[in-house]
């Protein structure tokens, strides 16, 4: 029944003969039914250290008039990281229980309906001895189901954090100063389970003056009054952050350090020193350089976190996060933005970013110079679902070579030389690179769906650049446009306009892509202009170019529309093509090209060195190359009547290939 109001009449059957049936009106009101949402929330922060065991409980939110007397789920864990391996129950009991690769599935049962709300369960998680100090991962449920008859109008699931922390509680760094002129002097800093903040007899020593000008020191006179300078400072190894301030003296100079013998680095936590506008990783740096008067902090945490500093311009700038941070929210991360957008491929537009994650890209809004710092973990890697079309992408921690893209499929992703372009706002125009730097966001063009890698391969393995046979520009008042023909079709996409831009005034297309460059293989392009405007062609010696048939002799004036470039040229080198298809079915064409007349022979062999045909031979004529042209003396063999088969078993393109041309001699 729909909720409201019911009127109806019970008809009663009696034993008085003289009132068989009874009619007594009856009343209904039925209202909207109760809700009983099931909330089952993984504990928010846990924190392990590699190789040790830490418990994690499971929360359920008020069970009462719920009826549940069996509840299934599967806690799950990135395998490389942890590994569950046991399970208690904080309600009922627990009746069965399996594992596999980062998972434990149970059932927390009852006889009768569990009450209340509090701890479900609690579940051991083993950290892997090989986990890195400084990496998160979700604590995800999922596949939860309950008894048939308990009554549950909605359940929702929400994750926790595991942070892999440093437990190491026990190590030093050995800091050496040196100036022009003086002795080098030596302070030392560390931690031990035993340490204070203060001076600890038998672990300190309190610096004992130079009489120099290079007299540094750790100063712990904020906790220590009566001991307020060290050379040798060992703080609690218990601690989740530590603070060192050293005092350098009065001179410029020099300090170097080395870590005690032994220590794995990746085993503790983020030690990061801060000399005036620089800061650097002492796990990954050996020294740095002062000036003079300029003390030093150095910070340790055991969580791994390090920071990003950005610096942003007035205007819309481009960058991600290569961190993992606690908080998500654009206003708080980025204080004084005036905006936070992102990029949807699936509606090719720009759409207000309610959150900060990493391998997204954003563009934020500032009105003036602003620098930003943002703590968090380093991200090291990253795979990217790439929509077909352009994608806004993060990148990770450091610097990635792009110019040979770890995409699967491979070659999905476009570009020509640069395959992704990030925004400079202080150009107020798009950068193509093939370099990504972290902090930075970049516009990525997909031809197809596809998974990208970060960082990838570093470059190895570049494919070859096909060949062009010529290329020139088509000038639109300050717009560049590339053109020319080759081998292969190479695109080089527009980006995206910026929220308050303007349509280029000129642009190539080939299908539904937008283009700054083309180089086709059949000397066609399609040029489209946004406004009225001189259209400037500078082009090869030997080519002549054609805008809807009619030549053009360097410019041309064109009203705003669409117009289809055709080109004339002559080859400058002998060259044979791959024949397309390859392989091919009922046909292929193959292309072969001479600079001048010419004695030309081309002739098929099968695999075992035996003529299956002769295409050409004899004397070909050059003139200009054109795909539309039947007089062409371009191999366009289907074109002239001489096709090659599928049976001729024809092998074109790669190296040993059977295809030979014979030029003049």
């Amino acid at each position: 029944l729909e909720p409201g109001e019911y009127h109806a009449f019970l008809l009663i059957h009696t034993n008085d003969p003289g009132h068989p049936m009874a009619f007594v009106p009856c009343h209904l009101t039925v209202t909207e039914p109760e809700p009983r949402p099931l909330e089952l929330t993984v504990n928010t922060e846990n924190y392990g250290c590699p190789d040790e065991e830490i418990v994690v409980p499971i929360y359920v939110n008020s069970l009462d008039m719920m009826g549940i007397t069996s509840l299934t789920m599967t806690v799950s864990v990135d395998p490389s990281v942890a590994q569950p391996v046991d399970i208690e129950a904080g309600m009922g009991e627990i009746t069965s229980f399996s594992f596999g690769p980062g998972t434990i599935t149970f059932t927390v049962s009852s006889e009768y309906p569990m009450p209340g709300d509090g701890i479900l369960a609690l579940v051991h998680f083993a950290i892997n001895r090989d986990a890195l100090v400084g990496t998160n991962a979700a604590i995800t449920i999922s596949d939860v189901s309950y008894n048939e008859d308990a009554y549950v109008t909605s359940l929702n699931t929400y994750p926790g954090n595991l942070h892999i922390v440093s437990c190491v509680n026990s190590w030093y760094v050995d800091l050496e100063f040196t100036a022009f002129g003086a002795r080098p002097d030596k302070v030392r800093i560390g931690v031990d389970p035993d340490a204070t903040n203060e001076y600890d007899e038998g672990l300190d020593q309190v610096n004992i003056p130079t009489g120099t000008f290079l007299d540094p020191y750790s100063d712990i006179s904020e906790w220590d009054p009566e001991h307020p300078h060290l050379s040798t400072d060992i703080r609690s190894g218990y601690d989740v952050e530590i603070h060192w301030y050293i005092e350098t003296g009065d001179s410029a100079g020099k300090v170097e350090w080395s870590f005690n013998e032994g220590l794995l680095l990746s085993s503790i936590g983020s030690l990061l020193l801060y000399c005036g506008d620089e800061v650097v990783d002492m796990k990954d740096a050996e020294a740095c350089y002062y000036d003079a008067g300029q003390d030093i902090e150095i910070v340790y945490r055991a969580t791994g976190e390090r920071m990003f500093t950005y610096h942003f311009d007035a205007g819309y700038n481009m960058f991600s996060l290569p961190l993992n941070t606690t908080e998500t929210d654009p206003a708080e991360l980025l204080p004084g933005n005036y905006g936070v957008w992102r990029f949807d491929p699936e509606i090719d537009t720009w759409v207000a970013a309610d959150e900060l994650v990493p391998g997204v890209g954003y563009i934020a809004l500032f009105l003036e110079p602003t620098d930003i710092t943002v703590w968090g973990i380093p991200v090291e890697e990253l795979d990217l679902n790439l929509a077909s079309g352009w994608n806004l992408i993060g990148t990770v921690m450091g610097d990635v070579d792009f110019s040979n893209p770890d995409d699967d499929p491979d070659g999905s992703v476009l570009g020509s030389p640069g395959h992704a372009w990030y925004y400079d706002v202080t150009m107020r125009s798009y950068v193509n690179v093939d370099q990504l730097e972290a902090g930075k966001g970049y516009f990525v063009a997909a031809m197809t769906p596809c998974v990208l890698h970060l960082p990838g391969a570093g470059g190895s393995g570049k494919s070859v650049v096909p060949k062009t046979y010529w290329q020139g520009s088509i000038e639109v008042d300050d717009v560049e446009l590339g053109f020319g023909v080759g081998e292969r079709t190479q695109m080089v996409p527009v980006p995206p306009v910026m929220p308050g831009g303007h349509q280029p005034v000129a642009y190539l297309t080939d299908g539904e892509w937008e283009l700054s460059s083309l180089i086709s293989t059949d000397a066609a392009w399609n040029l489209v202009l946004t406004k009225s405007a001189t259209v400037k062609f500078d082009v090869p010696a030997g080519v002549e170019v054609f805008v809807d048939g009619q030549k053009v002799e360097g410019e041309i004036s064109l009203q705003p529309g669409t117009y289809k470039v055709t080109a004339t040229y002559l080859p400058t080198e002998f060259a044979l093509g791959q024949n397309v298809p390859n392989p091919f079915n009922a046909s292929t064409e193959i292309r072969f090209a001479v600079p001048k007349d010419a004695d030309v022979s081309v002739v098929i062999y099968d695999l075992s060195g035996h003529i299956v045909r002769t295409l050409v031979s004899g004397e070909v004529e050059v003139k200009f190359l054109n795909r539309d042209a039947p007089d062409s003396n371009i191999g366009w063999l289907k074109e002239q009547g001489d096709i090659a088969h599928a049976g001729d078993e024809f092998i074109g393109g790669d190296p040993g290939v059977n295809l030979r041309v014979k030029a003049p001699h």
